[in-house]
């Protein structure tokens, strides 16, 4: 989840984008909270970046509050397969 002039959301895309590739494959797509409050409200998102990493059955398995480091998101897409 993002927001507009969120310098940590620019950060946590950036992060995002770095692991492309090198964490396996994985699908990104950034959802403006204020935009989508419900669907931000179905994980606890008040503030922004957050990122949830959903298993292949679209379950949440990890949901960060605040910029994460690519590592912490690729150990958490590991967990997740």
């Amino acid at each position: 989840f993002s927001g507009t002039l969120c310098g940590d959301c620019i950060r946590q895309k950036d992060a995002l984008t770095a692991l492309n590739g090198s964490a396996g494959h994985f699908r990104v797509n950034e959802v403006m909270a204020a935009r989508e409050p419900d669907l931000a409200g179905q994980f606890g998102v008040q503030s922004v970046p957050a990122t949830v990493i959903l298993d292949g059955d679209g379950k949440p398995v990890a949901v960060n509050y605040g910029f994460v480091t690519g590592e912490v998101i690729a150990s958490q897409l590991a967990k997740a397969g």
